[in-house]
């Protein structure tokens, strides 16, 4: 009842305007009356005048992959609320496909930027080579995350001290997530505490 109305209403738009349609609607099923999405095509077949003779449809049940939407749609949703930087990118091409408001503060660029960009494209003590090195263990399923010391380098073009947590997941496709946490302040705290420990040897 909910997709009746606007099924309906976009297709007398695509009657009157003879343009396909594409939409997505809830059908029962009738084995068990549940109800699953569907991507429903419909395009004109005309004759050689151009009149519209009739209309070829076709329904193609998409639920797994909804479900799947909504699941990383809440996902995303929890990492938009992590104070540390969090960024989504793909294991094969390196293509980012999400950042969360932290690692536009943690790099200083906007997250359009971001989504242009691939991890190796702002980590300044990696490339794209000796990365994938690095994350072979999770690449071949040896290690479930790995856990790491580095650098990122900002847009301004700082280096920041952080550490990474890099995990692969699984919400329709594989992923990769990495979520990295600045810590120069921890590593100044211990370089001044070395600094002094030195001093205080000297002093002996």
């Amino acid at each position: 009842a909910d997709d009746l109305g606007r099924c309906r209403t976009e297709w007398e738009n695509a009657m009157r305007s003879g343009e396909m349609l594409q939409t997505e609607c809830r059908l029962r099923r009738g084995s068990d009356g549940a109800f699953r999405w569907h991507l429903c095509r419909a395009v004109p077949e005309r004759s050689q005048t151009g009149q519209i003779l009739s209309w070829v449809g076709t329904f193609t049940d998409i639920e797994d992959q909804k479900r799947a939407q909504a699941i990383q749609a809440e996902f995303k949703g929890t990492l938009d609320a992590e104070p540390d930087a969090v960024i989504i990118f793909e294991p094969k091409d390196w293509r980012i496909l999400y950042v969360n408001h932290g690692a536009t503060i943690l790099l200083g660029y906007s997250k359009d930027e971001l989504l242009d960009m691939a991890p190796a494209d702002f980590m300044a003590e990696h490339d794209r080579v000796s990365f994938r090195e690095v994350l072979r263990p999770l690449l071949e399923e040896s290690q479930p995350h790995i856990l790491l010391e580095t650098k990122f380098r900002r847009r301004d073009p700082r280096a920041v001290p952080i550490d990474v947590s890099v995990q692969l997941i699984s919400i329709g496709t594989d992923s990769i997530v990495l979520i990295a946490r600045d810590i120069t302040e921890r590593t100044r705290t211990q370089l001044e505490r070395e600094l002094l420990y030195r001093e205080a040897i000297d002093a002996i």
